[in-house]
């Protein structure tokens, strides 16, 4: 176990971490500190979230003039007859 403390400005976090969960730390401490210009221009290529745009709202399709659900038919004996043989 090896303790890491993290600073950013007033704020600091202290952690007791194993070999495996301090290797980034490790990895970060061996790279050579950045010059203090280079910094700056670091932070300003962040590039902001943009609001996409949601896309137009389609009409909804219309619908065929039908009979309405739940109403049956009225038929006369002819007609019923008639479609029973179709002649």
């Amino acid at each position: 176990m090896r303790r890491y403390t993290l600073t950013e400005g007033e704020r600091s976090v202290t952690r007791d971490l194993c070999a495996e969960h301090g290797e980034p730390v490790e990895e970060l401490m061996e790279e050579p500190p950045e010059p203090a210009e280079a910094q700056p221009a670091r932070k300003a290529a962040v590039k902001k979230a943009t609001a996409k745009k949601a896309p137009a709202k389609k009409a909804p399709a219309k619908k065929t003039a039908g009979r309405p659900r739940g109403t049956t038919k009225t038929m006369t004996v002819e007609e019923i007859a008639q479609l029973s043989n179709p002649q």
